[in-house]
């Protein structure tokens, strides 16, 4: 049979170009530019080419600076071991790049190649990197289809699984592609079908004529199968899947991590992923890329878009006429709208257009992440008296305030070095079974009665949120559990209790929900309050206030606004004010920042009186401030 040449390189005569191509992508010894030899993204774009840009093609791919950047970065000089963090505004083709790119790797080594593909959710996965999956595969097996072959591969989307191809030419789940759906509450199960996960290294030739040639890669060159995870959606998946391919996927003698997201918080498991090898204070205000102790981040800014390029230099005929190359992505009207409606420098707008982690806490914003991040910390404190702590907790319950779930958050107060001090437990999510006969409002206080006594906290040091229909759910508890519990009321006027927002102890609240929101604020600077978790963190910084909706008074955005506008509802974090709340009533936690205060103004006027020769007097009962 007449070889032919290619590249420098001599080819049997049923090689197809396809096959030529990603071969020279995946195991073409030679360096890029080196004898003939293309670079490696030049070989992808080829591969891309032949299979999705022909005359008869279903799905094509419209190519653009994003994605080609994406797509370089990804190869990375053939590096065996890559960790690539992808920030990028929302619609900017993150999904959909990535998504093709998982196919063409496999394709590049089919014997050889396992993708992971995470989401939040499986419907979740299905409008977004699946969705991309189930495209362009449709085109794969029309293209192997129009040569009178079959894909190398077969297609389960009702499980979110294209099984792989074996050494013979069988089917396989060894190689392949495989969504894993690793949210938060399902995150030790995503872990556990993840974790071990290992890349088939191909041994054995086949003896089909047509099989050799369509995994001519593996083939040619076995030994060393890539195994791929794309992290889609990070910041809202668990932060088990990064020491999941840190110490066990990274285990495959080829792995890559890319993971994508918009960003949000740098607690939170695509923030710690992308944090810059010398801290994040080391970096630019606004860079486009940067190193990271294990990898690249790269940063896709909706202000520098590929669409938003090509319309500055549109005229109004052009604008009335044409239509931008990359039309899915954010235009500048829709850029200036979330302007207008959130402000530039809002966590929002940094998050969804500009990608990039907000420096500090947005205008309006009741935290910001930096002053929560010393109080993140998941190390148990060194208690004076270890025998002597005291557990409290708290509950948002769905049935009270409008939530989307029932959350108890718990922590354990005692002292260090005498300073009273609360740590954060954890969060438990409290159950429901749709099935039983019983009211859910009545189950949700069984099993969160009997949750807090197997752990040790009496009625007197847990707390629930009156508010809304809480009266009625008030009734349950006291039936159930007991009077003793607290009942936590988030509607009307605030307590009188002296609270601060920035050290300013003079500021007045509206209402009693924004006292609760703001309390925390004066233990954290002080050091009191540790072990909060990223997912209340999240929730604490998203929350906002409006000075000017009642006159000099504090006053936070209602719950069903913020949902409106996060598309959440700040359970965790409501449940966690509740929790501290009720440390601070059964004295469990007392403001050093307001003994500082109190101590410093009393200092200052015993050596007023002094100086100025003032006679003790009668002393005051109450110092306001």
């Amino acid at each position: 049979m007449i070889a032919i040449t290619k590249y420098n390189r001599k080819w049997p005569a049923n090689v197809s170009a396809l096959d030529i191509e990603l071969f020279c992508l995946r195991h073409d010894p030679r360096g890029d530019w080196e004898d003939g030899r293309l670079d490696s993204f030049s070989h992808y774009k080829n591969a891309v080419d032949i299979i999705f840009n022909n005359k008869d093609s279903t799905r094509h791919h419209i190519w653009n600076d994003w994605g080609e950047l994406m797509v370089r970065e990804a190869l990375a000089n053939r590096e065996p071991k890559r960790f690539l963090g992808v920030a990028g505004a929302s619609s900017g083709g993150k999904s959909d790049c990535y998504g093709l790119y998982a196919i063409i790797m496999y394709l590049s080594a089919p014997t050889e190649t396992l993708c992971l593909l995470t989401s939040t959710t499986i419907e979740m996965a299905k409008g977004r990197i699946w969705k991309a999956v189930k495209e362009y595969w449709s085109q794969v097996e029309h293209y192997f289809g129009q040569k009178g072959t079959v894909a190398p591969g077969k297609s389960v989307h009702s499980k979110c699984v294209i099984r792989g191809l074996g050494a013979q030419g069988e089917i396989t789940d060894a190689s392949g592609l495989r969504l894993v759906a690793a949210d938060k509450q399902k995150g030790e199960e995503a872990t556990s079908k993840v974790m071990g996960a290992k890349a088939p290294s191909n041994t054995a030739l086949s003896t089909d004529p047509d099989v050799v040639a369509r995994v001519l890669a593996g083939a040619l060159a076995p030994g060393g199968g890539l195994c791929l995870l794309i992290a889609d959606e990070l910041p809202d998946l668990s932060a088990n899947l990064l020491t999941v391919a840190y110490t066990n996927l990274i285990n495959n003698p080829k792995f890559q991590m890319i993971a994508l997201g918009n960003p949000n918080l740098k607690l939170d498991p695509f923030g710690k992923f992308c944090e810059p090898k010398d801290g994040w204070n080391s970096v630019a205000h606004e860079p486009d890329s940067w190193l990271t102790q294990r990898g690249k981040v790269i940063r896709l800014d909706a202000e520098k878009s590929p669409r938003i390029k090509e319309e500055q230099n549109w005229d109004a005929k052009d604008r009335a006429k044409k239509s931008p190359k990359c039309f899915w992505m954010p235009s500048q009207p829709v850029m200036d709208a979330a302007k207008e409606t959130y402000t530039a420098t809002s966590r929002y707008y940094y998050r969804m257009y500009r990608a990039m982690w907000c420096s500090d806490k947005s205008p309006n914003a009741i935290y910001s992440e930096s002053e929560l991040m010393s109080a993140s910390g998941t190390d148990e404190p060194k208690w004076d008296n270890p025998d002597q702590l005291t557990r409290v907790c708290g509950l948002d319950s769905a049935f009270t305030s409008g939530g989307d779930r029932s959350p108890s958050i718990e922590a354990i107060c005692g002292r260090v070095n005498g300073v009273q001090k609360l740590h954060v437990a954890c969060i438990n999510e409290i159950p429901i079974d749709d099935t039983r006969e019983m009211a859910p409002s009545h189950q949700i206080v069984i099993n969160w009665r009997n949750m807090s006594v197997d752990r040790g906290i009496s009625p007197q040091c847990a707390g629930f949120d009156n508010s809304g229909a809480g009266i009625a759910f008030g009734h349950i508890v006291d039936m159930e559990w007991s009077p003793k519990v607290k009942k936590i009321e988030f509607g009307g006027s605030p307590s009188g209790r002296t609270v601060s927002l920035n050290g300013d102890t003079k500021l007045e609240f509206s209402n009693r929900v924004s006292e609760l929101w703001v309390q925390p604020k004066q233990y954290i600077r002080s050091g009191q309050v540790s072990g909060i978790p990223a997912s209340v963190v999240q929730e604490l910084v998203a929350r906002e206030y409006d000075e000017k909706q009642s006159g000099h008074k504090l006053k936070v955005e209602p719950k069903p606004r913020m949902r409106a506008r996060t598309g959440k509802s700040p359970d965790l974090a409501d449940a966690f004010v509740v929790m501290l709340d009720v440390a601070i009533q059964n004295r469990l936690l007392d403001s050093q920042e307001q003994k500082a205060i109190i101590g410093r103004a009393q200092t200052e006027f015993r050596g007023a009186r002094k100086r100025f020769g003032m006679s003790a007097g009668r002393s005051s009962k109450k110092l306001q401030f």
